[in-house]
């Protein structure tokens, strides 16, 4: 558990491998991915939806910092 708490680590990051990683294993099938997570699929939406908002932040972000000279 203590290779988790880097300095690097990122709750959404690791969130977002195993929900990855679940749709992987269920060959893209929601149901089965959610049901290996022990969540309803409307979760697992959900949760895929919250991420995909974080990641666009993130690269709003990174845009914002490229374009003032920050990267």
């Amino acid at each position: 558990m203590n290779k988790l708490f880097t300095a690097d680590f990122s709750l959404d990051r690791y969130e977002q491998d195993i929900i990855l990683s679940a749709m992987s294993k269920s060959q893209q099938n929601v149901w089965e991915a959610a049901r290996l997570l022990g969540i309803s699929p409307a979760t697992l939406d959900y949760r895929q939806k919250s991420a995909e908002r974080i990641k666009q932040k993130a690269d709003q972000k990174n845009i914002l910092f490229s374009l003032q000279g920050f990267n």
